[in-house]
């Protein structure tokens, strides 16, 4: 009797410690990372717009980096602006260049104390249309402090300028060039004055790929465990009806 009490104990154990696992697994920060959203926008040719960027799972950055491809024939920044997650940081500091070139701008944003809410508003960039149609605020090169954190699949926006609808199902010509999965950056050559100018966070790798490994790994370690604690709990309990 008292070893089938053992034994249903050692089950629980075990159905415990693979639920947590599982938990793990499945934690939206653990499997994503940091997510940078845009928002959908529709106007008339000569007005302006104001897109905001916020952030998903952002707690425990130190600032980031994203470029924003805009097709240039519908559409010209004229301003941003930092968000609440920027400037209620303490030791913050951000950077906006709107001409990083035709069709791109590049916002950067630093909070040394490192940012305490998980989700909140990175910036806002005010749009004037200029011709009818619509255009992708599509996210490239994104960058995220420190080391560790890591990044999601970005979500991006859209802006449609007189009768266009926006419907992300339709497929219309944005002005941008389609890229397959995540664009990446590629190594360029920079001078001492390039690296002054961009001031480039330090690039956090996707780690994405690997978490089904290290579940199985962690399922097996779990196993492996719960096996041991069963043979040596069955080892005691027989030696000690021998005696």
């Amino acid at each position: 009797m008292a070893l089938k009490l053992e034994h249903k104990s050692s089950l629980k154990v075990i159905a415990c410690l693979l639920a947590l696992v599982i938990f793990a697994a499945g934690s939206p920060v653990a499997a994503e990372g940091m997510v940078l959203r845009a928002t959908d926008l529709q106007g008339q040719a000569g007005e302006q717009v104001i897109v905001e960027i916020t952030a998903d799972n952002a707690a425990g950055t130190e600032g980031g980096q994203f470029i924003l491809q805009f097709n240039p024939e519908t559409v010209r920044p004229i301003a941003a602006e930092p968000g609440t997650l920027v400037t209620e940081a303490s030791n913050n500091l951000h950077m906006v260049n709107l001409d990083y070139e035709p069709g791109k701008l590049m916002f950067m944003w630093v909070t040394a104390a490192g940012d305490t809410d998980n989700t909140g508003l990175v910036c806002t960039i005010t749009f004037e249309l200029l011709s009818d149609g619509l255009t992708n605020l599509a996210f490239d090169q994104v960058i995220v402090a420190p080391d560790g954190i890591g990044t999601g699949q970005m979500v991006p926006g859209r802006i449609a300028v007189g009768d266009t609808e926006v419907d992300r199902d339709e497929d219309s010509d944005t002005g941008l060039e389609e890229t397959e999965g995540e664009p990446t950056e590629e190594p360029e050559e920079t001078t001492e004055e390039d690296n002054d100018e961009n001031l480039a966070l330090p690039v956090d790798g996707d780690s994405s790929s690997s978490s089904p490994w290290l579940i199985a790994v962690a399922i097996l370690a779990v196993l492996a465990s719960a096996g041991f604690l069963l043979l040596r709990r069955n080892k005691i309990t027989w030696s000690k009806q021998k005696q």
